[in-house]
């Protein structure tokens, strides 16, 4: 047995079929961390290259649609970083809980606004019509009375009628 020199084991490496994607696929990952927000960067992954379309997973399929109206000028800043530019990126939550099931064993952190929040779902974007709808709901609930039982803020109307909450109401008809 002989042993070789890293610059001839290298160089063999290099020079392997596939070498030029795998170099591309490394570039476009690196592209995609200087062309995202540091907050936007911990919600997505570079998932996968294939004839020229990136695949990036998404923390939640919310950020995934908002993520493929931006795609035309997401895709003109990854090919400004580029050597070889890409033709398309698509969006999908459905590989980011690979992600999430290697990091299950991370406890919940505390948020400063309220309960536990895990680290590991989705949260929205800012300025998202779901993130427009929660704090317009917080702000209408700050009126609401207290359903006797659980004590989370509560609508007149169901108390009202079920004297208590409707989740209260349906587990009781339970």
């Amino acid at each position: 047995m002989t042993f070789e020199g890293i610059d001839k084991i290298l160089n063999s490496l290099t020079r392997q079929e596939g070498w030029d994607d795998y170099q591309h696929y490394r570039q476009i990952i690196l592209c995609w961390q200087k062309s995202v927000s540091p907050r936007l960067l911990h919600k997505t992954r570079v998932v996968s290259l294939s004839r020229g379309v990136v695949s990036i997973a998404t923390a939640g399929a919310a950020l995934a649609q908002d993520l493929t109206l931006q795609r035309s000028s997401l895709i003109k800043r990854l090919n400004a970083c580029l050597e070889k530019p890409v033709t398309d990126i698509r969006f999908s939550s459905a590989q980011w809980q690979e992600k999430a099931a290697e990091n299950s064993s991370r406890p919940p952190i505390p948020d400063s606004t309220g309960p536990t929040v895990d680290p590991q779902l989705p949260t929205p974007v800012s300025g998202s019509g779901f993130d427009r709808w929660r704090q317009r709901i917080h702000q209408r609930s700050l009126t609401w009375s207290s359903c006797p039982e659980c004590q989370a803020p509560t609508p007149e109307r169901e108390l009202q009628r079920w004297n208590r909450c409707s989740l209260c109401w349906s587990r009781s008809t339970r």
